[in-house]
């Protein structure tokens, strides 16, 4: 596997124009049914990443989280993220950006990072499969800080479209490659939680500007965060919110997490904005079941905390 140092974290408005760019008709993209695609055999990496105090708690505030001497599990997301998306706007990368779901996240947390640190961060892609609804592979993130690994995380995405119809399970027989959950290791995983089962611990009003606070915060301004205008061109009646917003809201109803923990989500319905959601959380004997719902009890996303 080849390794790419960069000087500096990448700039996410400068890969989104790219990745517009590459959404093109001129553009030979590995969305085209020229045979199996592959992922770019590359680890990105940026080292000495100060993790500023202000960055720190404009996220805490956006996503509400109370500010501590440590940074919120879910912020090293915000360090890994940029270097993901650089490798998915390689021309080595043969699908859109702008047409991949993300449908998964893992987090292990394994120590906690004080605000101020400077960390050295990874990126690569992994794990390609064949999906009944396309393909799917991982973007894993690696965060060490004095060398030591403190925070990873596995990012499961969902191309759609141009795969097998039928792929070959473990057993070599023909099955139905449907893996939304993170494929966790866990012996309890988000598989086995039921959002509508959870008794409700509140409800919020998820305001129609959450996704441009928490763009500006993160620096992800995908488009179809921002508004309704700009989202209606990917298939989005109305704006919707990040993931990793609404997995890192959900942790900080929660309170401070005892590390290490893992913590597994799996994304169902968007999060429209705006909109109402019902907060569902129930403790467990090695951690946490959550989720966030809609009203009438579909879910937006499901997730388990397990230390």
């Amino acid at each position: 596997m080849a390794s790419v140092e960069l000087p500096a974290t990448p700039d996410l408005g400068g890969l989104y124009a790219r990745a517009l760019r590459g959404v093109l008709p001129s553009r030979s993209s590995g969305d085209h049914d020229d045979g199996p695609p592959v992922l770019p055999d590359t680890t990105v990496s940026v080292p000495d990443v100060a993790i500023d105090l202000d960055t720190v708690a404009d996220y805490a505030r956006v996503c509400g989280f109370r500010l501590d001497s440590d940074v919120p599990v879910t912020h090293p997301h915000l360090l890994g993220f940029p270097l993901a998306v650089w490798l998915m706007t390689r021309d080595d990368f043969r699908f859109d950006l702008l047409g991949t779901v993300h449908v998964a996240n893992r987090i292990v947390a394994h120590e906690p990072i004080p605000v101020g640190a400077n960390v050295d961060v990874s990126a690569r892609l992994a794990d390609l499969r064949p999906h009944r609804r396309g393909w799917q592979f991982d973007a894993v993130v690696e965060v060490r800080h004095d060398g030591r690994l403190v925070w990873e995380s596995t990012s499961t995405n969902l191309r759609r479209g141009h795969s097998p119809r039928t792929v070959q399970d473990h057993d070599g027989q023909a099955g139905d490659a449907d893996d939304t959950s993170g494929r966790t290791a866990s012996a309890r995983t988000v598989a086995d939680v039921d959002p509508a089962d959870l008794p409700m611990t509140g409800r919020w009003r998820v305001p129609g500007d959450i996704g441009r606070r928490y763009g500006a915060v993160s620096g992800d301004r995908n488009p179809i965060h921002l508004s309704a205008l700009s989202a209606r061109p990917f298939g989005f009646p109305q704006a919707i919110a990040h993931g990793m917003w609404s997995k890192a809201a959900a942790l900080a109803g929660l309170g401070r997490l005892d590390l290490p923990c893992t913590i597994d989500v799996a994304f169902h319905k968007p999060v429209l904005l705006p909109s109402t959601v019902e907060y569902a959380t129930r403790r467990e004997p090695d951690g946490w079941s959550f989720a966030l719902r809609r009203r009438d009890g579909r879910p937006h996303l499901a997730g388990v905390v397990t230390t």
